[in-house]
């Protein structure tokens, strides 16, 4: 079995999965988590390194809007540990999450 990460939701990202749920996109979401626990760099679907205020991150699109935003932090237990910080929305706006 290979190694796996640790997965992480935020509190904001845990709401934000609720809502997006309720939209349908449930299916889509569980697979895209299932593939980052075991490869958070994996290409399909791709991924997007974030610069500036959100460099270390990573995002993942779920539709026209809405993106996985998440972190890869080091972990003593785990691989590493995916940290995912929220689900709804774009990065764009997300800037007071981090201050």
């Amino acid at each position: 079995m290979p190694e796996r990460y640790d997965m992480r939701l935020s509190r904001r990202a845990r709401k934000d999965l609720t809502e997006l749920i309720r939209e349908g996109l449930g299916i889509k979401i569980r697979n895209i988590l299932d593939l980052m626990e075991t490869d958070p760099f994996a290409t399909v679907p791709p991924f997007k390194k974030l610069k500036g205020d959100l460099d270390g991150c990573y995002s993942r699109h779920l539709n026209r809007e809405d993106r996985i935003v998440y972190e890869i932090l080091p972990s003593d237990e785990y691989l590493s540990i995916v940290h995912v910080i929220l689900m709804k929305e774009n990065y764009h706006g997300m800037m007071s999450f981090f201050l």
